[in-house]
């Protein structure tokens, strides 16, 4: 099945430079960049060259209706799109400072000419932090007539984004009923007990590899596509250099139990991101009765068991909620047994509003990650809204599983694709 990537078609501009074509390093685009960078060939000639793709005929019915100078521009910013994906490091080789030009002299496509200039409109440092978009203007000269745009370059989010349930590399398990409210993604065999609910009209569907097996109900659900997805690695440093380390004597053999674990107004230091951190010591973690409004860093555990009530939301940096880093042959395992967090019954103010008469609904919300196995067995019914992920995962029990809004736009530190995208909307004719 052709899979198409909405991130690697042309964007329409509301400017009147209309489409630009994709950074995609397919055979006619890299053919054109050459074309350019040679600057050896008429622009009849490029074009001729890029017609054998989508993005290449979009390009060109914009050039027939906004004329050369706009195709100009538009070659400014395929030049930038390539320039960071023909150089890993380019977050380093890059000039610091605003509006530094990224070529030493202009550019000439078609008897016209360009200059592209790129800054961090962050804080002016591209190498500090690898979600930082790039800002962009583009000046074009043709004879004395110039022209100049911006734009905006953003990191892609990683693929896994667009799904409910990610394994990088064993199969995933349903069993007992769960419900699938949005895709699922595997890059080997998928498996139930026949009594899984796939909820077509809430987006529910599966995919994995082609040749991997697929067994009980799922088949009709299921489609296969030709490659493996990349494993999500999130940048478990850059989180635990912004964690509040619980202290040995804050946790009971590396067990928290009736805890709240928000930036304020909870038992441990405040963390003004939500970002804690617990060190098992090589001996397993253990968490009952838990509310996180954040994220929550395991390391050196022995396994992880998420027992009671638990309930975890996204904090301000967004994405992660739980990222569990386990030994060998162990697991993440979740078995939520009640169906809600009681403030009074257990005379905790879990969610920091200053009393403890609130009833908190177990869920489970963001991006729960773990380099082992996870395992999720509620014996009450549970929602998990995000995405789910470990090297093999299963799932057994009354689950519903659905994406959180606007998941595939989280851009974390680990979790980013290759390259940038261009922003749609943002490509903006100034003069």
């Amino acid at each position: 099945m052709r899979r198409t990537d909405p991130a690697n078609q042309g964007h329409a501009s509301r400017d009147g430079i209309g489409p630009v074509c994709s950074m995609v390093p397919r055979a006619g685009a890299v053919t054109f960049f050459l074309v350019m960078v040679l600057a050896a060939l008429t622009l009849a000639t490029s074009i001729a060259l890029v017609t054998g793709t989508m993005a290449g005929r979009e390009a060109c019915a914009a050039l027939q209706e906004g004329g050369q100078f706009d195709w100009t521009l538009r070659s400014g910013i395929q030049w930038a799109l390539w320039r960071v994906y023909g150089d890993a490091n380019w977050r380093t080789t890059l000039p610091v400072g605003p509006d530094d030009a990224w070529l030493t002299a202009p550019m000439s496509v078609g008897g016209t000419t360009f200059m592209v200039y790129g800054f961090d409109p962050v804080d002016g440092d591209f190498a500090d932090d690898p979600t930082d978009p790039v800002a962009l203007r583009v000046q074009a000269a043709l004879g004395e007539t110039t022209a100049e745009c911006t734009a905006t370059l953003e990191p892609y989010p990683h693929p896994a984004l667009a799904y409910a349930v990610f394994s990088s590399e064993n199969h995933i398990l349903f069993k007992n009923g769960p419900v699938l409210q949005a895709p699922v993604r595997g890059n080997a065999a998928l498996d139930d007990d026949g009594k899984t609910v796939v909820d077509v009209s809430a987006g529910g569907r599966l995919e994995t590899v082609q040749g991997a097996s697929v067994k009980g109900n799922l088949l009709p659900y299921t489609t296969f596509v030709p490659q493996a997805m990349p494993e999500v690695k999130p940048d478990f440093g850059w989180y635990a250099a912004r964690a509040t380390v619980l202290p040995d004597t804050s946790i009971s053999r590396a067990s928290l139990t009736e805890t709240a674990l928000i930036i304020d107004g909870n038992r441990f230091a405040p963390n003004p991101n939500g970002i804690y951190l617990i060190d098992g010591g090589y001996d397993s973690v253990s968490l009952k009765d838990v509310y996180l409004r954040g994220t929550l860093l395991i390391r050196h555990a022995e396994g992880v068991s998420i027992t009671g009530g638990f309930r975890c939301d996204i904090g301000p940096l967004g994405g992660p909620t739980l990222l569990a880093r386990t030994m060998a042959r162990t697991m993440v395992k979740i078995d939520i047994s009640v169906g809600q967090l009681d403030e009074a019954a257990d005379q905790v103010d879990y969610n920091g509003d200053g009393d403890r008469r609130d009833v908190i609904p177990c869920q489970l919300t963001g991006m729960l990650w773990t380099n082992r196995k996870l395992q999720l067995q509620p014996s009450v019914p549970i929602v998990s809204e995000g995405l789910l992920v470990g090297k093999h995962i299963h799932i057994y029990g009354p689950v519903e599983l659905r994406k959180f809004p606007g998941q595939e736009s989280w851009r974390q530190p680990g979790m980013l694709g290759p390259g940038l995208r261009l922003r749609p909307g943002s490509v903006r004719r100034i003069r």
